[in-house]
């Protein structure tokens, strides 16, 4: 039988890297541009280990300070092909979690330098078999408003645990603000044999 929590946690990084920090178009009181206090719901895609897999979830984050905010995300999914069992098929399904803490401090008006680092869960089924699995990630980008109702962010990952041996990737996602707080956004994000593309809608609160 294939390495289920290799895909497992596989499929948590493809996921949870598009995570990204909320964002808020009115400036709040400080020098930041930028809200962190949001839920996201969003629907993703991803090839693992050279297999397809479809997710969705949410991701969500409450301001605990002026620079520090708590993140966490959920999401479950399923592989695109299924496999032989012995007496029939199913696809491999997998349920993904995280929790963890941010800093952002501002680098312009417009501009803010993002931290985090997070635990990450899988539990996998196929079968009948379950597996769980679990790590950590640590993140470091910037998010910038080009205009004021558009905005990109990129960064960095790494992310190490069970069967993920300290690996380095990147994401990149753009925001189209309909309202101040409503916002429309895609994502891209790679990290060794995983990468996947996100669309989903934020709420900032």
């Amino acid at each position: 039988m294939m390495n289920i929590k290799r895909l497992m946690i596989g499929t948590s990084i493809a996921t949870l890297t598009c995570f990204s920090a909320g964002t808020a178009l009115a400036q709040q009181a400080g020098s930041s541009a930028f809200s962190y206090d949001y839920i996201d719901l969003g629907y993703s895609e991803g090839e693992i280990f050279d297999e397809d897999f479809s997710a969705y979830g949410f991701d969500a984050a409450i301001s605990i300070s002026p620079s520090f905010f708590l993140q966490g995300g959920y999401s479950t999914g399923e592989s695109d092909r299924s496999f032989f069992t012995g007496t029939g098929s199913e696809p491999i399904e997998v349920d993904n979690y995280s929790i963890g803490l941010g800093y952002h401090t501002p680098l312009s008006r417009n501009t803010d330098l993002v931290a985090g680092v997070s635990y990450l869960g899988s539990e996998g089924e196929f079968a009948g078999f379950e597996e769980e699995g679990d790590g950590y990630g640590a993140n470091l980008g910037v998010r910038t408003l080009l205009t004021e109702n558009f905005e990109i962010e990129g960064g960095i990952n790494y992310v190490d645990g069970d069967d993920i041996d300290g690996e380095v990737g990147y994401d990149v996602t753009a925001r189209l603000y309909l309202t101040d707080q409503v916002s429309l956004n895609a994502g891209y994000a790679e990290i060794k044999e995983q990468s996947g593309v996100r669309a989903g809608i934020r709420l900032n609160f």
